[in-house]
């Protein structure tokens, strides 16, 4: 009831109104009929690993007959994009699903580079199911590493994929996976949101510490947890899905065979990716499901082997790992990240600031854009939450942005002190934001030459306040609206508004340094002359009543348009666009004639 209460604005006002006697009815009497959200997306669905494998594996022996009959064809005319190199030691099914989901994945050149390593089984007969390949084969199992260093021999492509051979693969990871490593000539390797076969996370990008031990970051969580779901640069991505430049790896030597058979190798060959002074990314647009321990007897042999291969690591990269955290929980936060350490920014909101909500959010939307364009690392909590669809989150940002869709301000106390002396600055967006959160921060006792709060007014609510006072013809002091609006102003080191005429307001009310960040829009003018044109356009969100753009459209449709019409005739219609609160009722706009609604639209050009 917590979480619905706080993500559906129509819950509230309906129970204010005493529509509803409290969020539970309301929850029984409408949200199950229209079918709203009560439960958060990003919990982890609770399936046994075993049980888990087991489908996973079935769906691959399902799937067997269907590459037999029509074998996997990966012949290329002249130089691949991309060479992908696959070890198999057995297991026939599983080995021809992952190869069936690299072929339909990618429909560009692909030398696949298939090393058998010692198979026993129908894997010896691979060569009747896949066409087009370079089979190599050795008579005993030589191990990963040895396999891997054996087909960089014939690799010939701009790019090298390490695939397991218990994949499958989401849709368009090849190419995400591309375009990312095109990005920017500094990112030398791309790994993947790898998830279990029970939806849990295997990892979300991995971590080196300070004793040479690894682990897999958001092991366990859901794939939609927000931490998972952002780009950053990281210590090492796993060889389950492992991209690279070939002209980086062949200048490495590809794995170092110290690592023999298996473990560790990725974490080394990435280290000494940074070395060379390249970028290690990992990417949640890149998707795997992996079986894990595929190729192992058992996880109790592939434990043993990353022990020993742990301290070979330690001691072959001593220096480096002495610029390395600490393995605590403590560190989890910072120790995600690799490389040049980026300023990070809190940036917080009444919702997340999507631009189909208009309004202050595409102000917000575009400052997140130029935040994360300069390169801060920015996460953004609302206050409210959202129930917004998580695609249509996902779509309005830049990926490089850490989305906390799953909580609200009943969790921000939580959030804030596991996320103490994280953050360099603190953005709060709305005065009413901060005054609900100045408690919470207070406690904090935060260093304001560690981290600065910045209070982003988005609008002064008292001079609204103010001109419908006067609107109304009844008293209203200015001066103690603003006291009580920007009663904590004086808590940050910096206050931004959006136009000079509210900066000076507040300079006169004692923030002389108040400073402006106002909106903008690129003008684009469509080439239809105004003698072709028709009608009358109203772009805006509509949230109340008792809100300006409300306000004005009432006041235009009841005293203007039919002065309009008057002097045109009926040759004019008014056309609505934007977003509009639920439960907000527009029938006194929408019954009238010459009025139509088009709600909000994902693209105004058309309409303009």
């Amino acid at each position: 009831l917590q979480y619905y209460w706080a993500r559906r604005s129509s819950v509230v006002v309906n129970a204010e109104l005493a529509k509803v006697a409290d969020p539970f009815a309301h929850l029984l009497t409408v949200g199950l009929l229209k079918g709203l959200p009560f439960a958060p997306t990003g919990a982890p669905i609770d399936v046994p690993e075993k049980q888990a494998r087991a489908l996973f594996l079935s769906h691959a022996e399902n799937m067997a007959p269907q590459h037999a009959r029509r074998p996997i064809d990966f012949t290329v005319e002249g130089r691949a994009d991309v060479c992908v190199i696959v070890v198999v030691h057995n297991h026939l099914a599983m080995t021809l699903m992952t190869l069936a989901s690299l072929r339909d994945n990618y429909a560009g050149g692909i030398q696949l580079i298939l090393v058998d390593s010692g198979s026993t089984d129908e894997v010896k007969q691979i060569q009747r199911y896949v066409r087009g390949m370079v089979h190599l084969r050795f008579e005993t199992n030589i191990g990963f590493i040895h396999a891997c260093n054996s087909a960089l021999l014939h690799a010939n492509a701009p790019a090298i994929l390490f695939l397991n051979n218990d994949v499958k693969l989401s849709t368009g990871a090849i190419a995400a996976a591309m375009a990312r490593l095109e990005a920017d000539p500094q990112i030398g390797v791309v790994g993947a949101k790898v998830i279990r076969t029970n939806e849990k996370l295997q990892e979300a990008g991995c971590i080196i510490w300070r004793d040479g031990k690894t682990n897999g970051y958001m092991r366990d969580w859901a794939p939609l947890s927000p931490e998972a779901n952002f780009v950053r640069d990281v210590d090492f991505v796993s060889g389950v899905f492992l991209m690279a430049r070939a002209d980086l790896i062949a200048q490495i030597g590809g794995f170092d065979p110290q690592f023999a058979p298996a473990y560790y190798e990725d974490a080394d060959l990435c280290l000494q990716v940074w070395k060379e002074g390249y970028r290690v990314v990992y990417d949640p647009n890149v998707v795997v499901y992996h079986y894990e321990y595929g190729s192992s007897r058992d996880s109790g042999a592939a434990f043993g082997l990353m022990h020993k291969n742990q301290k070979a690591f330690h001691a072959k990269h001593l220096q480096a790992l002495k610029h390395r955290f600490p393995n605590t929980p403590e560190a989890l936060l910072e120790a995600r990240f690799a490389g040049k350490t980026q300023p990070k920014i809190l940036y917080v909101e009444d919702y997340i600031p999507l631009r189909s909500l208009g309004a202050g959010a595409v102000r917000s939307n575009d400052l997140i854009r130029v935040m994360a364009g300069m390169g801060y690392q920015v996460t953004v909590f609302p206050v409210h939450g959202t129930a917004a669809p998580i695609a249509e989150i996902y779509a309005d940002f830049p990926d490089s942005v850490e989305i906390i869709h799953d909580l609200n301000h009943h969790d921000f106390n939580k959030f804030i002190n596991d996320r103490k002396n994280y953050f360099d600055c603190i953005w709060i967006c709305r005065a009413h934001n901060l005054n609900f959160l100045y408690r919470y921060l207070e406690d904090l006792n935060l260093n304001p030459n560690k981290t600065s709060v910045v209070l982003d007014t988005e609008a002064v609510f008292s001079l609204r306040e103010e001109l419908q006072a006067k609107r109304e013809n009844r008293p209203f002091d200015l001066g103690e609206a603003m006291a009580r609006e920007f009663e904590h102003g004086h808590f940050c080191q910096e206050i931004v508004t959006v136009s000079p005429s509210e900066a000076a307001v507040l300079h006169k009310f004692g923030f002389p340094h108040a400073r402006v960040v106002g909106t903008y829009r690129p003008v684009t003018p469509t080439p239809r002359s105004f003698q072709d044109r028709a009608g009358l356009l109203f772009v805006g969100s509509l949230y109340a009543e008792n809100t300006p753009n409300y306000d004005s459209l009432n006041w235009f449709i009841e005293e203007i348009l039919p002065r309009v019409e008057a002097e045109l005739g009926w040759e004019t219609r008014l056309n609505l666009v934007g977003h509009v609160a639920p439960g907000l009722a527009l029938d006194r706009f929408l019954s009238h004639s010459r009025v139509t609604w088009h709600g909000p639209v994902a693209d105004l050009a058309p309409i303009y």
